[in-house]
């Protein structure tokens, strides 16, 4: 567990610690799965002073991943709970998105990315790189953005949480594999 000050650089070159985060990262396998690791993300978040903190709508936030330079557009790809692919998965809302797709040495993998229910805004939207980005590329970014459409008020005294889980995997993984992962995050994580 690490805290995060987030810190207001104000005009007259004063600071002030405006939210308090603390971020539980833990990784464990899955006991029976050999392919598969997961990596539970909390991120427990309060206002350092008596003034309410307002995050704007902004694209960004949340948790995001840039996978491996290795990955573009045409080795990789990407699912939706929605069953949204790449092309049409930027701008929706989701439960998890799966990220995959060829690796070095005839190998493939990907990571599973898992929404908690408790979270603000979920099922939440999504931010994307599309197959067009970083010059017509296709660099692979994948970014649950629980701000992305709305403001979020925190309010002094009240603790807020965010809740993620990654499933990082070997060989394949499918939407019903997904699925699973995701009832098991919401039954083991309350």
């Amino acid at each position: 567990t690490a805290l995060h000050e987030h810190v207001v650089f104000k005009k007259d070159g004063s600071e002030k610690v405006a939210l308090n985060e603390w971020q539980t990262v833990r990784v464990y396998d899955r006991g029976n799965d050999n392919d598969a690791y997961v990596v539970d993300i909390t991120s427990k978040m309060i206002c350092a002073s008596p003034s309410p903190l307002l995050i704007v709508a902004y694209r960004y936030g949340g948790l995001g991943w840039r996978a491996t330079e290795y990955w573009d557009k045409n080795n990789s790809e990407m699912l939706t709970s929605e069953g949204k692919t790449r092309d049409n998965t930027d701008n929706t809302k989701a439960r998890w998105i799966m990220v995959y797709g060829a690796l070095p040495g005839n190998d493939e993998g990907g990571i599973v990315m898992l929404s908690h229910p408790a979270n603000y805004n979920h099922p939440e939207p999504l931010r994307i790189w599309d197959k067009k980005a970083n010059g017509g590329r296709g660099d692979v970014f994948a970014n649950f953005a629980p701000t992305k459409d709305k403001d979020w008020l925190l309010e002094p005294g009240k603790t807020y949480a965010l809740k993620y889980r990654l499933v990082v995997f070997n060989g394949k993984f499918d939407a019903l594999k997904a699925e699973s992962a995701w009832n098991t995050f919401v039954r083991e994580i309350k």
